[in-house]
């Protein structure tokens, strides 16, 4: 292990990091070029992602965000099934693009043709 330099603050500036020392500070994910990180050593709490991976294929992922917490389901990158908040109290669903339910409040709204569904009032 060659290390370059290290400061009176006690800062060491190395090519490289052993397994066994413990570093404090605070990496972003482009500084991490190899290796697995442990998930119990990740803040789930504030966790931000733009997508999240399908293990085996990812062409199959989820995006969450937007400007109003949306969240979208891709099947081989193509929109499959998306939550969007339409800012005005209601939610509509939509399946490969085409919006298929509107929930406001209590008020459900069937959109197109709707069948096999029982509804019972009160």
């Amino acid at each position: 292990m060659h290390v370059n330099s290290a400061n009176i603050d006690g800062v060491i500036v190395a090519d490289a990091v052993k397994s066994s020392w413990v570093y404090t500070g605070t990496l972003n994910a482009n500084q991490i070029v190899s290796g697995k990180i442990s998930a119990d050593r990740i803040d789930t709490t504030n966790l931000k992602a733009e997508r999240i991976y399908n293990t085996n294929n990812p062409n199959n992922y989820a995006t969450v965000g937007g400007s109003y917490g949306d969240m979208t389901l891709y099947n081989n990158n193509q929109e499959f099934f998306k939550i969007y908040n339409n800012i005005d109290g209601s939610v509509t669903l939509y399946c490969w693009g085409q919006p298929f339910m509107t929930v406001r409040g209590q008020d459900v709204y069937f959109h197109g043709n709707t069948y096999g569904v029982t509804a019972q009032f009160a």
